[in-house]
C-alpha cells in the first residue's frame, strides 16, 4: 500500500517587532501590545498603533496592518498622499485618509520605509479629540523613528537649493494635502539666503461659500 505523506505543521509567520522611539506629550502613554506599540492620548480612545511589517509596498502594508489590528474595518481610503520627500531616516512615505464615520471616528494611516521594514502608524479616535489634540498628535507622529536610527540633524551645510521640479512637487503636495485634510486655506513660502524660491497659496477666505480665493497677499 502507498504511504500518504503527512502534512508538515504550519509554521507561524514571525511578525517583526515595532521597536521605535518617539516623543510623548504630557498626559500621553506608550505600551507594547505583542509586536505592536500602542500610544494613547489623555483620552485613551485616541490611539496611534505602530505596526512593523516586511511588506515593501506601503499601501499593502497599511491594508495588512488594518486587517491585523481591526479586522472589522474595511474602509477604503478617501485619498492617498505621497509626500515628495520623506523625513530622514525614512526613505519613502505614504499617507492615507479615510472618511469620518457616522459615529465621528477619525482614521488615518501613515507608512514609512526604513532598512527592510515598513513602519505603519494607524491613527484612530473621536474626531473632537483629534482636533483638540492636533498639535500633540503631530508631535507624536513627527518624532517617531526606528530604534537605533539617528535623529535627523539640520545645519547650513546640509541646505541644498531645490530644483524647479521639487518646488512644483511641493506646491502640488501642499494643494492636495490641504484639500484632503479640509484645511480652509494655507500659504507657503520657501526662502533661501534671502531669496524667495516659492511663494504660493491655496484655499478660500470664505471656506463655506468658496468664492474668495486666498492669495499670497491675504492677511492670515
Amino acid at each position: 500500500p502507498k504511504t500518504v505523506p503527512k502534512n508538515k505543521p504550519a509554521v507561524a509567520k514571525k511578525i517583526p517587532k515595532a521597536d521605535v522611539v518617539l516623543s510623548l506629550p504630557k498626559g500621553w502613554s506608550k505600551r507594547e501590545d505583542g509586536p505592536r506599540v500602542v500610544v494613547a492620548g489623555p483620552d485613551p480612545k485616541l490611539q496611534v498603533i505602530v505596526v512593523a511589517t516586511s511588506q515593501s509596498k506601503l499601501d499593502k502594508a497599511i491594508a495588512a496592518s488594518w486587517r491585523d489590528v481591526k479586522p472589522s474595518f474595511a474602509g477604503a481610503p478617501r485619498d492617498t498622499i505621497k509626500p515628495p520627500t520623506s523625513k530622514p531616516p525614512f526613505t519613502r512615505s505614504l499617507v492615507q485618509n479615510y472618511r469620518v464615520e457616522a459615529n465621528q471616528v477619525f482614521r488615518q494611516a501613515i507608512a514609512h520605509r526604513y532598512e527592510g521594514l515598513s513602519y505603519v502608524l494607524l491613527v484612530r479616535g473621536p474626531l473632537a479629540e483629534v482636533k483638540k489634540r492636533a498639535a500633540q498628535l503631530r508631535e507624536v507622529l513627527g518624532s517617531l523613528r526606528p530604534k537605533g536610527a539617528k535623529a535627523p540633524t539640520v545645519s547650513a551645510k546640509d541646505a541644498k537649493t531645490p530644483s524647479k521640479e521639487q518646488l512644483t512637487a511641493l506646491e502640488a503636495f501642499m494643494q492636495k494635502a490641504r484639500a484632503a485634510l479640509e484645511v480652509p486655506a494655507v500659504q507657503v513660502a520657501v526662502v533661501q539666503d534671502g531669496k524667495v524660491l516659492l511663494s504660493t497659496a491655496d484655499g478660500f477666505v470664505d471656506y463655506t461659500k468658496k468664492k474668495r480665493k486666498v492669495t499670497t497677499k491675504t492677511h492670515m
